[in-house]
């Protein structure tokens, strides 16, 4: 390729930059779900870490190529996009049935007929800046099944370069990060509160339906206004389908048009902190008042659904409130963790202002906080009073009463055993390139060859920076950074109605909300008070 300034009389040779790799997939496979429609994917690992990151200019990723052009480079998963292991890879993945899609639709629109089922939008970007449409679904049956070819390669590079890390924690740095985990901890346990809660929506647990039957799907019921989202997750054992792998489509429906789903097709994804299980997590929204629909999801031998009813205000919601009630009449605490407990009273009969209410527990190996007071909502037409139950011990079942003048209510709270997933921080002598640290489920892992932590942390082997107070200073400001970000996020993705107004400083200002509070928290771990 020559480019020609006609004006400067100038001539330059464009050629692209050279990567030395070698082979390590060769395939040609058939498309899931479209029989005789083929594609090919030749990967190449390169003798050097490719930059990472999704670029229009990278040099690592893997092309996509039709008959006719090259149309973007991925690597499939946003979560590789990042991950310093998957930034070793490049290639090309080439389907020309690409092109007979786009002919297809372009053909129909120019005559103004109806697109064919299943080719109902173009699959390539018109104004050709986004490549493929991620939303088509061929696109996700194709990059389903390249993913699949690739995460294993990512996987085992990732397994190599954690055999060959050496120790760089001394004993001492490890019994300040213990303290720091606990913080840590107790933080993420008293923010993601509603997200604990949202994991046992009835009484048949997530937990339960994993150990009776392989596969969970959540929330079994939900509850939503018009216009209201809520995210919806599929939990699989591995153990239990072995057929069910990373990167797997789930086919995903709505019960009618009441009802959209964000995407047709998720894909499964690592669990985060439970191991030997994947996930696969979409959001559903409501669009008009519905007493009953559904959403159903299927995966080779896995039919699963769950009921919603929409209703037109977030009044109707509160429509049962007829006395002075608890929002349930038993309820599960975790230890080292809280539950907000709710007590209902209608509007204006009980009351029409704020009034105290009294509160009662016989065990006090239960701690109960909060202002006890009914608060008026008038435009729900009930009272509300919040509060926060944290046990101290495992196994105790206690009572709780609320009175208010000659109105009494009592609920049961039964103590159970934490989910196992405390925090663990791992200072390990490894390159994330341009990040600092990076979650591995419930691990934290601390990148000792970032350069920012290189230069307090001395040479390796010896690593003699660590006991240094700046260095220790450095950690509580990462370990902080991580949980807060984990926060906003996971906050985010659990409750997206509330955060789908957010722009950046929004994000900002609770995030800098969080970092000032648990900041002090994680230096005093490192640092002792003066």
């Amino acid at each position: 390729l020559v480019l020609v300034d006609t004006n400067q009389e100038r001539r330059d040779v464009l050629s692209a930059p050279k990567v030395e790799g070698k082979d390590v997939l060769k395939e040609r496979f058939v498309v899931p779900g479209y029989p005789g429609v083929e594609a090919k994917i030749v990967i190449r690992r390169a003798t050097r870490r490719l930059e990472s990151g999704k670029s229009k200019f990278r040099e690592g990723g893997i092309l996509i190529k039709s008959s006719h052009a090259i149309h973007e480079s991925t690597l499939f998963a946003p979560e590789l996009e990042h991950d310093p292991h998957a930034a070793w890879f490049y290639g090309r993945l080439t389907c020309d049935y690409i092109d007979q899609l786009w002919n297809d639709y372009d053909d129909k629109f120019a005559r103004s007929l109806p697109p064919t089922a299943g080719n109902t939008m173009p699959i390539i970007d018109p104004m050709r800046k986004a490549g493929l449409t991620r939303e088509h679904p061929f696109v996700r049956a194709l990059f389903a099944a390249s993913l699949k070819r690739l995460r294993p390669l990512v996987d085992e590079e990732r397994r190599q370069q954690e055999s060959a890390r050496t120790e760089v924690e001394s004993h001492e740095t490890r019994k300040r990060l213990r303290v720091l985990e606990n913080e840590a901890t107790k933080f993420l346990d008293r923010y993601l509160m509603q997200e604990e809660i949202s994991r046992e929506p009835n009484e048949k647990t997530p937990d339960t339906q994993l150990r009776t039957r392989g596969c969970s799907f959540n929330p079994p019921f939900a509850q939503l206004v018009r216009g209201q989202s809520t995210r919806f997750w599929l939990n699989v054992n591995q153990e239990a389908f072995p057929e069910v792998s990373t990167g797997d489509p789930v086919e995903l429906k709505c019960g009618g048009p009441e009802l959209s789903c964000n995407q047709s097709v998720a894909l499964f994804e690592v669990h985060p902190s439970q191991q030997g299980m994947v996930r696969a997590l979409w959001v559903v929204k409501a669009l008009a008042v519905s007493p009953a629909s559904e959403v159903t999801v299927r995966v080779g031998p896995i039919f699963e659904s769950s009921t919603l009813e929409i209703l037109e205000s977030e009044a109707d919601k509160y429509r049962w409130v007829e006395k002075l009630t608890f929002d349930s009449k038993r309820y599960k605490v975790r230890m080292g963790s809280t539950r907000v407990v709710t007590i209902y009273a209608p509007y204006p009969t009980l009351a029409t202002q704020t009034v105290p209410i009294a509160i009662e527990c016989s065990d006090k190996s239960f701690k109960i906080v909060g202002d006890t007071i009914l608060r008026p909502h008038p435009e729900w037409g009930v009272l509300t009073c919040k509060l926060r139950v944290s046990p101290a011990k495992v196994g105790r079942t206690t009572k709780i009463v609320a009175s208010f003048q000659n109105e009494q209510c009592m609920a049961e709270i039964l103590s159970i055993e934490p989910l196992g997933s405390s925090i663990k921080i791992k200072l390990a002598n490894v390159d994330h390139v341009n990040q600092r640290s990076r979650w591995r489920g419930n691990v934290l892992e601390i990148a000792a060859r970032h350069p920012s932590l290189r230069r307090y942390l001395g040479p390796p082997e010896a690593f003699l920076g660590q006991e240094e107070k700046h260095f220790r200073v450095l950690i509580a400001e990462i370990v902080a950074e991580a949980v807060c970000s984990q926060v906003i996020g996971k906050n985010a993705a659990s409750r997206p109605d509330e955060y789908q107004e957010y722009d950046w400083d929004a994000y900002y200002a609770d995030y800098t909300k969080l970092m000032t509070e648990f900041l002090p928290i994680a230096h005093a771990s490192q640092v002792s008070d003066p």
